[in-house]
């Protein structure tokens, strides 16, 4: 597995959360704060079906 490659998929995984599509947060904190929320949802939906 490339670098490259792990990060082309990270990427492609937080633009299917539609909550980051649109940046409008105003502090960093709180953007940081979703794209920990996306990657979560993300891990218990691999948990729940594996």
């Amino acid at each position: 597995m490339t670098i490259r490659w792990v990060i082309e998929r990270t990427n492609s995984w937080m633009e299917r959360c539609k909550s980051l599509v649109k940046n409008f947060e105003r502090t960093l904190a709180y953007a940081i704060t979703k794209v920990n929320l996306c990657f979560v949802r993300l891990m218990l939906k691999r948990l729940a079906i594996g």
